[in-house]
């Protein structure tokens, strides 16, 4: 299960609406225990996407590998990643399915018209190469340090 802090949840979908029409992007930082992934922060993120911003996104190797050292320093790790779909579902498009790597969790975050639409969260199949849904959680979570 994929638990999100609201304050996270409302950074998302606000990055979703200011970006609109084009698709954000970003990084869910948080901690997993195996039984529950918790986000408890997000960090925007630059979409690289010069070709199809409107429809698809990038992040640079270069911002990943700094994020992960920042997120380390705090005792966290980078757990997954968020994007929009401006007037689309909030489900995987076959892009999606193709880039997304296993371990990490994707929120996918439909806005419609600048509204927020829905958020979704998928997580690679362990059988196969597609995302399946991802239980999801909206509520207050604390940090935990590292054992």
């Amino acid at each position: 299960m994929l638990q999100l802090d609201p304050h996270a949840e409302k950074q998302i979908s606000d990055h979703g609406r200011e970006a609109y029409p084009l698709e954000c992007c970003g990084f869910l930082i948080g901690q997993d225990d195996q039984a529950n992934r918790r986000v408890l922060a997000v960090r925007r993120a630059k979409n690289t996407r010069t070709d199809a911003p409107g429809h698809r996104y990038s992040i640079s190797p270069e911002e990943t590998l700094a994020t992960e050292k920042e997120a380390h320093l705090q005792g966290s790790a980078i757990v997954g990643f968020y994007h929009s779909h401006p007037d689309s579902p909030a489900r995987p498009s076959r892009e999606d399915q193709d880039t997304a790597l296993p371990f990490y969790s994707y929120l996918i975050v439909s806005i419609h018209g600048g509204h927020l639409h829905r958020l979704t969260a998928w997580r690679r199949s362990e059988a196969g190469p597609d995302l399946v849904r991802e239980a999801l959680s909206i509520r207050t979570l604390t940090h935990s340090a590292p054992e």
